[in-house]
């Protein structure tokens, strides 16, 4: 048995067809860099932005997977597998009311219990219901790129503390 939006859903469903899911992703979408699942049908995309529409379109094409509820896009500066780099994106390059897409009426699993109206696909085995999804735009503006820069200490103040952090470990 496999527990929906568990830590087994990811090991075993969602880490192994992430590869496959880039490969296809990119063949439409040639922008998007990455792809992490969570596996509880929370998805983000890393995308190298060449216009204020990529965000969208990635959100869009990902939103229309049954298995997938929340989509965030984040620039190539932030490691997608890493929460806290995600959730730092979220905090301080969103702006919700121009960054939070929601979609209703799309198709999602039999385990989403947010969903209604389930129909039985042609194959017999799949059970799909309707329910409102999100996606996150967590990408800097084009016209604002500096504003939206990462700080962080300069590199020789960072090999300084590396030197200092050899000796007492």
């Amino acid at each position: 048995a496999l527990v929906p939006s568990s830590g087994e859903e990811r090991g075993l469903v969602s880490l192994p067809a992430e590869p496959n899911a880039l490969s296809m992703l990119q063949s439409t979408l040639p922008f998007v860099q990455g792809l992490h699942s969570r596996g509880s049908g929370i998805v983000i995309a890393q995308i190298r932005k060449k216009s204020e529409e990529d965000a969208p379109k990635a959100i869009d094409y990902l939103l229309t997977n049954f298995r997938t509820k929340l989509v965030i896009v984040t620039d190539e500066d932030v490691d997608i597998s890493n929460p806290d780099e995600v959730d730092w994106a979220l905090t301080t390059r969103v702006r919700p009311d121009r960054d939070v897409i929601i979609k209703t009426g799309l198709p999602t699993g039999s385990t989403d219990p947010s969903a209604s109206g389930h129909e039985r696909l042609s194959d017999f085995a799949t059970l799909v219901g309707k329910t409102s999804k999100m996606g996150i735009d967590a990408t800097k503006p084009l016209d604002e790129l500096e504003r939206f820069e990462k700080i962080d200490f300069p590199a020789k103040v960072k090999e300084k503390i590396s030197a200092m952090m050899q000796r007492y470990l």
